[in-house]
């Protein structure tokens, strides 16, 4: 839920792409620094009061000993995690966010409808819309729905590879895990350069994430096959910090660019949906390879189907026709040329007014009798007043949406 409610105010922060570029850059470099400085903060904390616990092999006292220092360490994580949360949301929401008015206007009709049943009906039509006609859109939410659910999972599934097949113990895993949020902030900026000098082509440095991600988890089911492989992990877990830090900052700065305008909340729930639809697979292969007796690295391996996957749904963004996002969102869409084509009313927030196309075209053919003259060629005066009334017609823009 949070997630979707702070992905939604992203598209209302600019329409420059360079800037937002560097927006994005920032948002996940900051996110990933702040994990990394409070991942110290614990372990630092932890350590001074002698909470931290190995995997070494003892007595009875010393296993309860071991659960009680992490049972310890979690109920401190969570107190400062919570701590941090209390004071920072508030000022955050409460303070930093200025008033903007509404996106939509719910007509008479729509009032006799409860907003539960609108937004049903709203988030049927969204998805019919998307699935026929925003196709980079509808490639853009596969791709996530196959890459995320692996990143995620790529933690956990981590810790688990390295305590039962690397014999590393908490303060070892505690190392790899810190390399990889480290890495993961130059893996940030590394997305962003990419993005830069591609042309604000976001798409293509997903693909070089997703290539990173891919040959790391290769490297790693191929070389890291028992104990005593500490050098070689800390390596591939800066290849996976890299990977993620570029594939999130990347996936944001895409997902703006093919984003329709005038609907941000409803269309990052969707994100957050597909991100989230397929977490529960990654865990769940892997457990069952591990309980048939397979190696874990294999488990492991099996994360490369779902980047590769990923990787073929960016290709299709590529392919599929550009759709009115962030990209062009600024500069509106054309006026359609047939008769009672109509698009769905959208309220321009810096002017404040609401328009259709169907009005636009209304206003155009109120000088049809100019125009007609002008047409067959009666003065040149007639002809110039026709051409300030589509300059006029076309410069109320309206962003095209679902």
């Amino acid at each position: 839920m949070y997630v979707m409610i702070s992905y939604s105010y992203l598209p209302d922060l600019t329409t420059d792409k360079a800037i937002m570029n560097q927006y994005t850059k920032q948002f996940a470099a900051c996110s990933y620094a702040s994990m990394v400085l409070y991942t110290a903060i614990i372990v630092g904390v932890t350590a001074a009061l002698g909470l931290m616990s190995n995997n070494d092999e003892g007595d009875e006292q010393q296993e309860q000993d071991q659960i009680d220092n992490e049972v310890a360490t979690a109920r401190l994580a969570q107190s400062v995690s919570f701590a941090l949360c209390m004071i920072g949301l508030p000022v955050a929401w409460g303070c930093l966010f200025g008033k903007r008015p509404p996106l939509r206007i719910l007509t008479e009709q729509d009032q006799q409808l409860s907003l539960c049943w609108l937004g049903l009906i709203q988030l049927r039509n969204t998805i019919r819309e998307i699935w026929n006609r925003h196709l980079r859109l509808k490639w853009f939410y596969i791709s996530v729905m196959f890459s995320d659910p692996a990143i995620m999972a790529l933690t956990i599934l981590a810790i688990t590879f390295l305590t039962d097949t690397l014999q590393f113990n908490a303060q070892q895993n505690g190392t790899a895990m810190l390399i990889m949020m480290i890495a993961a902030v130059p893996g940030a900026y590394l997305g962003a350069c990419i993005t830069k000098r591609t042309n604000h082509n976001a798409v293509l440095s997903s693909m070089v994430a997703l290539t990173i991600l891919i040959v790391t988890t290769v490297l790693v089911a191929v070389f890291l096959d028992g104990p005593g492989k500490q050098t070689i992990t800390y390596i591939l877990a800066v290849g996976w910090g890299l990977g993620t830090g570029q594939k999130w900052a990347s996936d944001r700065m895409v997902l703006l660019l093919v984003l329709p305008p005038g609907q941000n909340a409803e269309l990052m729930g969707i994100y957050t949906f597909f991100r989230q639809v397929l977490s529960w697979l990654p865990p769940l292969v892997f457990t069952i390879l591990n309980e048939e007796g397979v190696q874990q690295r294999y488990g492991m391996a099996t994360l490369i189907v779902y980047f590769v996957l990923s990787f073929l749904a960016c290709i299709q963004i590529l392919r599929s026709k550009p759709d009115v996002g962030i990209a062009d969102a600024s500069n509106g869409v054309d006026i359609p040329e047939e008769e009672g084509q109509e698009n769905d009313c959208t309220e321009d927030v810096e002017r404040g007014t609401v328009l259709t196309v169907k009005s636009k075209q209304e206003h155009f053919r109120s000088a049809s009798p100019v125009r007609q003259r002008a047409e067959d060629g009666d003065d040149d005066e007639e002809k110039e007043e026709v051409k300030n009334v589509k300059t006029v017609v076309e410069s109320v823009r309206v962003p095209k949406k679902i």
